[in-house]
């Protein structure tokens, strides 16, 4: 319980970091991402997760650090949410 709510706690934090990401590229990947309104909470959570591993070439520790969670959460939510 104590993860899932340190874990929910970085959501405003990655939402922000999507709402960044929008503003300087304005293209139309930029744009979805920034449409978490009416989606659901593991739905903005996986796609962060995703996107996040994408900027970052697929570095998890370089995705945790962003994130700010443990390598082992990453670890566990890319299983949980079949990341690739």
């Amino acid at each position: 319980a104590h993860q899932l709510h340190s874990l929910a706690g970085k959501i405003p934090r990655c939402a922000q970091f999507l709402r960044e990401d929008r503003a300087r590229r304005q293209d139309t990947q930029a744009q979805q991402l920034g449409q978490v309104a009416g989606m659901k909470l593991m739905d903005v959570e996986r796609e962060c997760l995703r996107q996040t591993l994408m900027l970052n070439g697929g570095n998890r520790e370089k995705t945790a650090k962003m994130l700010g969670i443990g390598e082992r959460t990453l670890y566990r939510k890319i299983k949980e949410y079949n990341i690739e």
